[in-house]
C-alpha cells in the first residue's frame, strides 16, 4: 500500500487526534491478505482511524452518510443503487460464495446512478460519521451529519460476506451498521471523495 511505502501511515499530520492515540506505537496497517492483493482490490481490514489518515493523505476525505448515501440514492431515491430490485451478479455479496472482495469496476451492471462502482458489495465503507441510532430523526434536513463522538462509527454499503454482507437487504442503500471505530475486518474498506462536495 502506498500510503505505508511512502510513510504517510507514520506521518502524525494526516491522523486525527483521537486516531493517533488509538494507533500510536502500531509501525504498520494489518498485512495485506493474499487473495485481497490485487492493487485493484478495495483495500480491506483497516480501522476508522486509518480510513480517515489515508483519506487526509489523499487530499480527500471519508463520506458523510448523506454524501454517499446521495451518491448510492440519487435524486429517484433507489432501494439498489441500479434500481428498485435486487439483481444477483450486480454486486460482490456472499450469495456468489468468492469470498473475498474483487477489483473495482468487476460489476458495471451495479453502477450507481452517476456512475460511481460498488456502492452495494465489494466492502463496506467506513462513513465520517459516527453512529446514532436515532440520528435520522433529529438530523438536519440538508447535508446531515453526526460527528463522530465515542466509540462507534457508521458503515455503509454492504460487503462480500460478514456482518453487512450477503442477503439482499444488505445491500440495500438505506442499510446503515455501526461498528467500534478501532475495528479490522477483510469486509470493510475506505471510500474517499474530494473535499470540495
Amino acid at each position: 500500500m502506498q500510503f505505508v511505502r511512502e510513510g504517510g501511515y507514520q506521518e502524525r499530520r494526516f491522523w486525527s487526534e483521537e486516531g493517533f492515540r488509538a494507533h500510536q506505537g502500531r509501525p504498520n496497517p494489518y498485512p495485506e491478505l493474499e487473495s485481497f492483493g490485487d492493487p485493484r482490490q478495495p483495500r480491506v481490514k483497516v480501522s476508522w482511524y486509518e480510513a480517515e489518515a489515508y483519506a487526509a493523505w489523499r487530499g480527500g476525505k471519508l463520506p458523510t452518510e448523506a454524501q454517499w448515501e446521495w451518491a448510492a440514492r440519487g435524486p429517484d431515491s433507489r432501494r439498489y443503487p441500479w434500481g428498485r430490485e435486487f439483481v444477483d451478479g450486480a454486486a460482490n455479496t456472499d450469495r456468489l460464495n468468492l469470498r473475498c472482495t474483487r477489483p473495482v469496476g468487476s460489476y458495471p451492471s451495479g453502477r450507481s446512478w452517476c456512475g460511481a462502482e460498488d456502492m452495494a458489495g465489494n466492502a463496506s465503507e467506513w462513513m465520517a460519521d459516527g453512529y446514532d441510532p436515532y440520528a435520522y430523526r433529529t438530523a438536519a434536513q440538508f447535508d446531515p451529519f453526526t460527528p463522530p463522538n465515542g466509540l462507534l462509527r457508521v458503515i455503509r454499503g454492504g460487503a462480500w460476506g460478514g456482518i453487512t454482507g450477503g442477503s439482499a437487504g444488505d445491500v440495500r442503500c438505506a442499510r446503515r451498521a455501526a461498528l467500534p471505530a478501532a475495528a479490522r475486518n477483510n469486509c470493510r474498506g475506505i471510500r474517499v471523495i474530494h473535499p470540495a462536495f
